[in-house]
């Protein structure tokens, strides 16, 4: 008997490598910090695959370094007031990979003066996706994209 909630099974593979035929069935794929690790120009071709298992939610995530400003105060009537602050303006500056092992560091991240959100917005609905939802996580650390497919009817 099958489970009412949760996934049926997983598959842990190389993005670039996916068995197109493993991944059919799914109701959603999801992908969390793993886009960054490849050379930008190779996503288009991770999202086509994605496409072409017919799943119909694709779920990604990516680190965010865009420019943010954050403020938080904390207030209790038995201690001074605790305020924290920070920023980030990565916008200007171009990311620079190290040159080590490819799952070892980041070849790219969203807020980098050649990655801004728009550009990843503009793959990802190139390769038949509509994106419904974007969220940040507390702090801002990831952005997440929550995607359909274009052709996929909803019940």
């Amino acid at each position: 008997m099958a489970p009412r909630h949760g996934a049926l099974r997983h598959i842990r593979a190389d993005v670039r490598r996916l068995d197109i035929a493993a991944l059919q069935g799914f109701d959603a794929l999801l992908c969390c910090e793993t886009l960054e690790h490849l050379p930008f120009a190779e996503v288009p071709g991770v999202l086509a695959n994605f496409h072409a298992t017919n799943a119909p939610y694709l779920i990604l995530s990516m680190p965010y370094e865009g420019p943010q400003l954050g403020l938080s105060l904390y207030l209790n009537s038995h201690r001074w007031p605790r305020f924290k602050y920070f920023h980030r303006f990565h916008f200007r500056h171009r990311f620079r990979a190290p040159n080590t092992d490819l799952w070892e560091s980041h070849r790219w991240e969203i807020g980098y003066r050649d990655y801004p959100l728009r550009k990843l917005r503009r793959v990802v609905e190139a390769a038949g996706y509509k994106i419904v939802r974007t969220e940040f996580t507390s702090g801002t650390r990831s952005v997440f994209l929550v995607c359909r497919r274009v052709d996929h009817a909803l019940a």
